[in-house]
């Protein structure tokens, strides 16, 4: 009997925290990775998200399949049960929307593109890589006056050993510039066959 009733004390502290978990959630910072299968179809989303609640830090990890239904939960570094992710729905719902709520407040005006394009290629680009490269190398090109205006249309295309913008080849003091760029920020090789390509339109 009273080791009944220590599970349900147990289970009625849980819950008390789940609850208290989700009021008030002040996120600061939000990253997201994507995974997809060989036929570049999206598997899983990993959404991470750091902020307070209350005077106390709150460290959130929720992986969601393509339809946003919760596969696995982690708060603080503690895993959450699966029999007991339904009881945080209001905090995974809460953190799930800010995460596709932050992405359309940052898609870049001119719908872009950003990938690393090759066969049997297995490394990908998280969403914070393509932010981090898009942002980078437009404002390379917008220094050196290839890209005339942020918004308009291009495509720009790096291998591993020729630039392509708009279609024109660049010159080779051009490409080193922005293969060393590429290189700065991106592990996955280039060769002559796999590319890192963005294309922005309207």
């Amino acid at each position: 009997m009273n080791k009944l009733k220590n599970v349900f004390l147990l289970l009625f502290l849980f819950l008390s925290v789940a609850t208290s978990a989700q009021v008030s959630y002040d996120i600061k910072k939000i990253t997201i990775d994507e995974k997809f299968d060989n036929k570049n179809k999206l598997i899983a989303r990993t959404i991470r998200s750091k902020g307070t609640q209350g005077e106390e830090i709150l460290r959130v990890e929720v992986v969601v399949n393509p339809t946003n239904q919760v596969k696995s939960l982690i708060i603080n570094d503690e895993i959450v049960l699966p029999l007991m992710i339904r009881e945080y729905k209001i905090l995974t719902d809460y953190v799930i929307n800010y995460a596709d709520t932050d992405r359309e407040l940052e898609r870049p005006k001119g719908n872009a593109s950003v990938k690393v394009v090759g066969q049997n290629l297995k490394e990908k680009l998280t969403e914070s890589d393509k932010k981090i490269l898009l942002k980078t190398v437009k404002k390379e090109l917008l220094d050196d006056s290839i890209l005339k205006v942020n918004n308009e249309p291009f495509d720009f295309s790096l291998t591993g050993n020729y630039l392509f913008f708009n279609g024109q080849k660049q010159e080779s003091h051009i490409f080193l510039k922005y293969k060393k760029v590429y290189e700065g920020l991106c592990d996955i090789p280039l060769s002559k066959t796999t590319y890192f390509q963005i294309t922005q339109m309207l």
